[in-house]
C-alpha cells in the first residue's frame, strides 16, 4: 500500500453535510437524485434499495475521492493532491493538506497475500476442513433426521381396542396371554448408532483445523498430551498458537504505529498554540505546538492475557521466594505490577502509592531507641579522645626520656651545661668590672663614671669582635 500511487475511495454522505463544510464547492451544479447511494452501480451500500428517501438534503450520496500526484504547475514535477466528485461534478480540489504529504489511509492485513490490501483471513486455510465438517454433520443429520425416534408399535393381537386406547394414554392394560412375552410384542424406535468412523473424522478435522490456525477450542482442543504433560511440552504447545498470534498482532501494532506517526504530523499543523492534556487522573501537563514538531519514536508494546498471566505468575513467585524479608515499597511496587497485568488499575494506583500511617508509640520507642544510641555514641567518642590525651603524653614523656639519654650518651648534656657556666661566670664578670667602673666623681658621691663605663663596653665588643 506504501507503493500506490494513487488511492480512490467512495463513502456515503448528504447535501446538508457537505453544506456545513467549507472545502466543498459547486455544489449547486450536483444532480443529487442520480447519485444516490440506491444508484451507484460500483458502490456497495448497506441502504436498502427502496429506503424512503425524505428530501434532498437527507438523500444519501455516493462521493468519489481521489488521493494521489498531478503537475499542477506545468514544471514536469508531480505534486500530491486531492479531488473529491459527485457522478461529474467536481466539489473539491486542493494539494494534500496533510504536512506528511501522504494519503491518509493506514492498511493492515491480516496474513499478508502477494498483490492483495486485505490480506487472508483465517477462515482461508481450514476452508477444505470446514467442507469435510459441514459434510460429515449433515450426514449425522440426515441419519438422525429419518429415524422415527421414540416411535412406539405393537404386534397385532397383542391388544385388544380397549386395552388398546389405556396404553395410549399411558395407563395399566391387559394384553392377550396367547400373544407371547409383551417385551418382544412392543417395540421403541431410537436413533441409529452414529458410526465410529465419522466421529473420527470429526476429530481429525478438528485438530488439523487448531494446529493450522493456532485457535484452540473452548472444550478440549490444543493440549499438550501428545508431547507428555510436562512444562517443556505445554510449552512447545503453546509456541505454535502464540506465534501465529504474535505475528498478526505485531502487524496490528505496525498499523497503529503508522497511525500514531501520522496524527503527531498533524498536531503539530492543526492544533491550538497550548494543549492541555491528562496524563493521569492526577496529571495534568500542557503540551506547546512548537514542541511537536519533528520526528517520534512510537512504540506499541503487546501483550496476551497468556503473556500477561505468565508475567503475573512470575512476579507473584518473586514475592514468595523473598518472603517477609523484603522492603514494603518494592512489595508494593511488585503487586502494583500484577494489579496492572491482572487489569486492576485502581488497585495498581493505590498500592503504588500507598503510604502506612505511622504508630505515634512506635515513633517515639524509635525517637527514643535513636537518642539513646546517639548518647552510647557520643560517650564512645568521649572516651576515645581521653584515651588518645593520655596516650599522647606518655608519648611525649617517654620521647623526653629518649631525648635525655641520647643526650647523656653524646654527651651533648654536659656541653650544654658548661656553655651555661661559662655564660653565667661570664656575666658575673662583667657585672663587677662595671661596679668597679663606677666610681664616686668631685661633683657627686653616687654619680658613676660614665665615660669609663661606656669606654669599658667598647672595649667589651671588640674583644668579642676579636675572639
Amino acid at each position: 500500500m506504501s507503493k500506490a500511487k494513487f488511492i480512490v475511495y467512495t463513502y456515503e454522505t448528504t447535501k446538508a453535510d457537505l453544506l456545513k463544510d467549507t472545502r466543498y464547492k459547486n455544489l449547486d451544479k450536483v444532480v443529487w437524485s442520480a447519485n444516490t447511494t440506491t444508484t451507484a452501480s460500483d458502490h456497495e451500500t448497506e441502504e436498502a434499495k427502496n429506503a424512503y428517501v425524505p428530501d434532498e438534503l437527507r438523500t444519501p450520496v455516493v462521493v468519489y475521492e481521489y488521493w494521489g500526484e498531478y503537475d499542477v504547475d506545468g514544471d514536469e514535477l508531480l505534486t500530491p493532491i486531492v479531488a473529491s466528485w459527485i457522478g461529474q461534478t467536481m466539489i473539491r480540489l486542493e494539494k494534500n493538506p496533510f504536512p506528511d504529504e501522504k494519503p491518509p489511509f493506514v492498511v493492515v492485513p491480516y496474513l499478508p497475500i502477494k498483490r492483495s490490501i486485505f490480506g487472508e483471513p483465517d477462515a482461508e486455510l481450514i476452508e477444505d476442513n470446514q467442507d469435510v465438517l459441514g459434510a460429515l454433520m449433515r450426514g449425522l443429520v440426515d441419519l438422525m433426521g429419518r429415524s422415527a425416534n421414540s416411535q412406539v408399535g405393537t404386534a397385532k393381537g397383542f391388544l385388544d381396542v380397549s386395552n388398546q386406547r389405556r396404553f395410549d394414554r399411558g395407563d395399566d392394560y391387559q394384553f392377550n396371554p396367547g400373544s407371547g412375552d409383551p417385551r418382544l410384542s412392543v417395540y421403541q424406535h431410537k436413533y441409529p448408532e452414529v458410526p465410529n468412523s465419522a466421529i473420527t473424522m470429526i476429530g481429525m478435522q478438528n485438530q488439523e483445523a487448531e494446529a493450522i490456525s493456532g485457535v484452540k477450542a473452548f472444550a478440549g482442543g490444543l493440549s499438550s498430551e501428545t508431547y507428555g504433560d510436562v512444562a517443556a511440552a505445554i510449552k512447545g504447545m503453546l509456541d505454535a498458537s502464540s506465534k501465529r498470534e504474535m505475528n498478526i498482532l505485531r502487524r496490528l501494532a505496525k498499523g497503529m504505529v503508522d497511525i500514531g506517526s501520522k496524527m503527531s504530523a498533524m498536531n503539530s499543523l492543526f492544533l491550538s498554540e497550548e494543549e492541555i492534556i491528562r496524563v493521569t487522573n492526577e496529571e495534568y501537563v500542557t503540551i506547546e505546538r512548537e514542541d511537536l514538531k519533528g520526528g517520534f519514536d512510537l512504540i506499541v508494546d503487546i501483550n496476551t492475557a497468556e503473556i500477561d498471566e505468565a508475567k503475573a505468575s512470575d512476579l507473584g513467585f518473586m514475592l514468595q521466594t523473598m518472603g517477609p524479608n523484603m522492603e514494603q515499597e518494592l512489595v508494593n511496587n511488585i503487586l502494583s505490577q500484577i494489579a496492572e497485568l491482572k487489569r486492576m488499575p485502581k488497585l495498581a494506583h493505590d498500592l503504588k502509592n500507598y503510604q502506612p500511617t505511622p504508630d505515634p508509640m512506635q515513633e517515639k520507642l524509635k525517637e527514643l531507641e535513636i537518642r539513646k544510641l546517639e548518647a552510647e555514641v557520643m560517650e564512645i567518642e568521649a572516651q576515645a579522645q581521653e584515651r588518645m590525651a593520655k596516650a599522647k603524653k606518655l608519648m611525649s614523656e617517654a620521647d623526653k626520656v629518649d631525648l635525655d639519654f641520647v643526650e647523656q650518651e653524646t654527651g651533648t648534656a654536659h656541653v650544654r651545661d658548661q656553655e651555661l657556666r661559662e655564660a653565667q661566670a661570664e656575666a658575673n664578670q662583667n657585672l663587677k668590672v662595671t661596679e668597679s667602673l663606677l666610681t664616686p666623681t668631685k661633683e657627686g658621691e653616687n654619680k658613676p663614671n660614665v665615660d669609663a663605663a661606656i669606654g669599658f663596653n667598647q672595649l667589651s665588643r671588640g674583644t668579642d669582635r676579636l675572639f
